[in-house]
């Protein structure tokens, strides 16, 4: 252990790493980052969304404050609860919203997992592996690995913080040996109104998941009466660095007529709802 401490004196030698942003004020580069919310708030269109910005460089949500930079970065996605049929079809319209062409589409730096059975803890380095098998030989490692739902990746009680101790350090494994940003997408209870500025607190399961994320995107749904139409206010924490003031978020979707499934989606950014 005495060989792994440093003097002051080198510590302090050389200035702290300029923050990156994988989403500007929205999720760091190479961090831990939750994306939650109670049921059907859209949590899982707007970790679509992260994961379609960053893999085309364009803007998060369509609008400029959540810039990628217009740098494309390779994403990896393991989608646990929805069909290969309904992503492709929520991947499109999200497409289509931000004008991107099929021929485009298919050409991103995105790898997908849809439906198939996931263990954190045995199998985060099959992640890993997965990862820097795609991945270029360079000492720069960006890009972004999605996990949705986190309840669906272990089989631990969410509630145990000796259980999920060992998920934790999963999780942590992959941020650290990739590089890449780790995305998780994880249910939260009911957000209240004086909650939305601290979206950690309304975290289902043990605190120690609080503790361990660098970064948290907490969704509050908005009821509203429109159908394909949701509303939420967001908050984000960041621990590293500065954040995104609470905004207003809405998806607005378009199905097709013949196949019944989404097939336009546009995402509205405004001052946070009343």
């Amino acid at each position: 252990m005495k060989d792994e401490m440093e003097p002051a004196n080198e510590f302090f030698s050389k200035p702290p790493a300029k923050l990156e942003w994988t989403v500007r004020n929205l999720v760091e580069q190479g961090t831990f980052v939750v994306l939650g919310g109670e049921p059907k708030t859209s949590k899982t269109w707007a970790a679509l969304e992260v994961c379609l910005s960053v893999a085309s460089g364009t803007d998060c949500f369509n609008n400029f404050e959540f810039t990628t930079f217009r740098k494309q970065k390779p994403v990896f996605m393991f989608l646990l609860e929805d069909n290969a049929s309904n992503v492709q079809a929520r991947l499109t319209a999200l497409s289509a919203g931000k004008g991107i062409c099929e021929a485009t589409l298919q050409g991103l730096p995105l790898w997908l997992r849809c439906r198939k059975p996931l263990c954190l803890t045995e199998q985060a380095e099959d992640i890993v592996k997965a990862v820097l098998h795609h991945h270029e030989e360079t000492e720069l490692r960006e890009g972004l690995v999605l996990i949705d739902p986190l309840r669906n990746a272990h089989r631990e009680d969410e509630n145990d913080s000796t259980k999920m101790k060992a998920v934790l350090e999963a999780c942590l494994h992959i941020r650290d040996e990739t590089g890449y940003t780790l995305l998780v997408n994880h249910h939260f209870k009911k957000m209240k109104k004086n909650e939305e500025e601290s979206p950690g607190n309304a975290m289902r399961g043990t605190s120690s998941l609080y503790g361990a994320v660098d970064g948290i995107i907490g969704m509050r749904k908005i009821e509203n009466d429109t159908r394909n139409e949701w509303s939420n206010n967001v908050a984000c924490q960041v621990k590293a660095g500065p954040q995104s003031e609470p905004f207003g978020l809405r998806l607005r979707v378009k199905d097709g007529a013949e196949t019944g499934r989404a097939i336009h989606a546009d995402w509205e950014v405004s001052g946070i709802f009343g």
